[in-house]
């Protein structure tokens, strides 16, 4: 599986797992442990503290207030287990700004199966039809007014989801784009423009608030 967590980018927080352990590695390696006073504070309120009672709360329970208290104070760390595709040696990056679409491919460094953080971009994509039709397939389902997809795509053509974001994503494929994707009587139209980021982001909210 690949293990990610949910606040890295640029392939930060991203490793190949095999097991319980392997992800348990991982959580110690990106978790910051538990002070020695944080220890001692959970330590002394299940073992020091006297028996407490509270009006409205008959089945207090001190040993149960302090798991749980422990269990609220301990640090944690969200992630995502995905399936891991072996074999792949880049992926795609569409972003979704209303009715343009900008592209990207991004090319993984040998020896890693991470295309994020490479920084190996292409922005020359010879016939990206079958991306762009996946991208607008998964912007319908979604009420936002934009959204950014990764996209993996095997030796067979078949096209993976592996991330999507809809209000924090990076920009690349925009602002070094040579421009943008629309659809129009059922064809794909590139269009050569470049603007200032947030004149194509004004733009796309625009779109999506108008009936």
């Amino acid at each position: 599986m690949v293990f990610k967590t949910l606040s890295g980018s640029n392939s930060t927080g991203v490793a190949l797992v095999n097991s319980i352990s392997a992800i348990e590695h991982e959580l110690h390696k990106h978790l910051r442990t538990t002070s020695l006073l944080q220890k001692l504070d959970f330590w002394r309120r299940r073992h020091l503290r006297k028996h407490k009672q509270f009006p409205g709360y008959p089945d207090y329970d001190l040993n149960k207030d302090a798991l749980a208290y422990q269990d609220y104070m301990s640090l944690e760390l969200p992630f995502v287990l995905q399936e891991y595709i072996p074999g792949l040696s880049y992926d795609y990056r569409v972003i979704i700004l209303g009715e343009k679409y900008f592209i990207s491919k991004r090319h993984t460094k040998a020896g890693d199966f991470r295309a994020s953080g490479a920084k190996l971009f292409d922005f020359d994509i010879k016939d990206p039809a079958a991306v762009l039709n996946k991208a607008k397939s998964l912007y319908e389902l979604f009420n936002a007014p934009f959204l950014s997809v990764d996209l993996g795509e095997n030796a067979a053509g078949e096209l993976f989801l592996f991330e999507y974001q809809a209000a924090h994503f990076g920009i690349n494929a925009i602002v070094r784009g040579k421009g943008y994707y629309t659809h129009e009587n059922q064809n794909w139209l590139f269009h050569q423009e470049k603007q200032a980021f947030e004149k194509y982001l004004a733009q796309g909210l625009i779109h999506y608030l108008e009936p």
